[in-house]
C-alpha cells in the first residue's frame, strides 16, 4: 500500500473541526511532507511506516505563542482511505481523523 501522495484530512477535536491537506513521499519506511491548514498552521512533516500503521508528526503553533507537537497516528486499509488520532501539545488536545487520498 503506497502512503504517498495527496490526502485529505477530516479532524475532530473538542475546538471544533477542520480539514487540513497532507502531502507526503515515501522512502522505505520514511514519510516526509507538507501539512497545510487554513485554520492552524503549515508545517513540514516525517512520519514512519510500519504495515498499515503510520505515524506523522511536526512541530507548530497552532496559536499559543510558541511551537508543540502535533502527532497523528493512523491506520490504512485496503481501499487507501485511513482513521487514526491526533494529540496536540501532549495531550492539550486530542481528536480523531479520517483521511482520504485526493
Amino acid at each position: 500500500m503506497h502512503r504517498w501522495g495527496e490526502w485529505i484530512l477530516g479532524v475532530t477535536t473538542k475546538q471544533g473541526a477542520t480539514m487540513p491537506g497532507l502531502t507526503l513521499q515515501q522512502d522505505g519506511n520514511t514519510l516526509t511532507g507538507h501539512y497545510s491548514s487554513e485554520t492552524l498552521v503549515e508545517a513540514e512533516v516525517t512520519g514512519t511506516v510500519e504495515s498499515s500503521q503510520v505515524i506523522i508528526s511536526f512541530f507548530a503553533d497552532p496559536g499559543v505563542g510558541q511551537e508543540v507537537p502535533f502527532i497523528y497516528e493512523r491506520t490504512v486499509d485496503g481501499d487507501g482511505a485511513c482513521t487514526g488520532s491526533v494529540d496536540l501539545a501532549g495531550g492539550l488536545a486530542t481528536g480523531t481523523f479520517q483521511a482520504t487520498k485526493s
